[in-house]
């Protein structure tokens, strides 16, 4: 082949792959409504897939660990056969262990919260008119309203919402159904993920290596890397930082003598897994249960728990996630606001770790390149003095 022809081959598949490119993003660019429905179908139809990788790599953390402590413990064939499922079952029954205990500790009270709110709010409405220092800071069209008031119909309505509201539970029964049915298709995708781990990851790199570039599967592979590397040292910070608020509220709220101290605690521990704000949420539950007891003890708890959140927002959250991820305090706050903003809370939880990989792939490439233009600027250096040598020899030799 002549070096011409050469020349026009490559030529030709480089604008081969140029227009089908173009009409491609032609093609999704006017008929995107339709692209859009084929990928939302993709997409759900894949839901069981993707919830059981991510189910998966959440309890492989904790599997993982698991792992590296049974090593220790017991040896021997049989031993090393049943590492993995044995490991593995107690990942699945610990994380449920915490889930149930928590929602068997929260729920029951909460319910009788709610009674106890409905059975005393009447009393707790005449005491506050009754109290003419307080009565005197609210809106006097508030206290007309209060005090016109009826209960019997408040609570007429409030039974009516519930019922509705169980109506409508009834009505979309099917979908709970359905919902049901993908969460158990994904767990069953963990498990089979779980327990092919050393099997599944291996063929993903063999294919990826295959129909790929060797730079381009370098570049992928790095950053499959440190993105995992986040993610994991992020899931488990998160959770060391529930755990430290959770220990820090039940303390604050145990001297200063509130009620349901362990439930709230526990509420607001298991709230704080979603980044900055989810504590909040928690604290708006307890406040409205300790409403139940006293309105004087609710306003104390809240503006603990206010206090509480400084302190955590801005120096356990950014030290104990920041540090794990290698983020300073600022990058963290601003990863959770503009993950909130894009997405709410599934963008709170993913934009962390995310700006966390890309900022170590970023790091890295800076480094590389200030290496490079350091050892460019090393060899012209270099080049420039080998060049100056021969002229400052003859100098010395030959002085004018």
């Amino acid at each position: 082949m002549t070096q011409e022809n050469e020349t026009v081959f490559p030529l030709w598949r480089t604008c081969l792959r140029v227009g089908v490119t173009v009409f491609i993003v032609y093609l999704a660019i006017t008929y995107w409504p339709m692209v859009a429905t084929m990928c939302a179908v993709l997409i759900n139809a894949a839901e069981p897939i993707i919830i059981g990788a991510a189910l998966a790599y959440i309890i492989n953390i904790l599997m993982s660990f698991y792992e590296r402590h049974y090593g220790r413990c017991f040896s021997g064939a049989l031993a090393k056969r049943l590492e993995r499922p044995v490991c593995m079952g107690g990942a699945i029954i610990t994380i449920v262990g915490i889930v149930g205990a928590i929602m068997v500790l929260v729920v029951p009270q909460f319910v009788g919260a709610i009674n106890t709110l409905v059975q005393s709010a009447p009393a707790a409405v005449n005491n506050l008119l009754s109290n003419e220092s307080l009565v005197a800071l609210i809106p006097a069209s508030v206290v007309d309203y209060m005090k016109e008031l009826d209960w019997n119909t408040v609570l007429a309505d409030v039974t009516a919402a519930l019922q509705s509201g169980i109506a409508g539970w009834l009505a979309g029964l099917s979908n709970t159904f359905t919902t049901m049915l993908i969460w158990v298709m994904g767990i069953i995708f963990a498990m089979y993920f779980l327990a092919s781990r050393d099997r599944v990851v291996p063929q993903i790199k063999r294919v990826a290596k295959a129909y790929m570039r060797p730079e381009w599967y370098a570049q992928g592979a790095r950053f499959a890397e440190l993105l995992d590397d986040s993610f994991h040292k992020y899931v488990v910070g998160q959770c060391t930082e529930a755990v430290i608020l959770g220990v820090l509220c039940f303390i604050g709220m145990t001297l200063l003598r509130l009620p349901y101290a362990s439930m709230i605690a526990a509420l607001i521990g298991l709230t704080a897994l979603i980044p900055i704000v989810g504590a909040y949420l928690g604290a708006a539950v307890g406040a409205f249960m300790i409403l139940t007891f006293s309105w004087q003890q609710s306003l104390e708890f809240l503006v603990f728990i206010i206090v509480l959140q400084q302190i955590e927002g801005n120096f356990i959250y950014p030290k104990v996630v920041g540090t794990s991820v290698g983020l300073s305090g600022v990058l963290v706050l601003a990863a959770v606001t503009i993950g909130g903003a894009v997405s709410g809370i599934f963008g709170m939880l993913v934009a962390v770790p995310l700006v966390a990989a890309g900022y170590r792939v970023l790091k890295e490439d800076v480094a590389k390149r200030e290496a490079a233009l350091e050892a460019a600027g090393d060899a012209a250096a270099e080049a420039v003095q080998d060049a100056a040598a021969p002229a400052d020899v003859d100098a010395d030799i030959n002085p004018e």
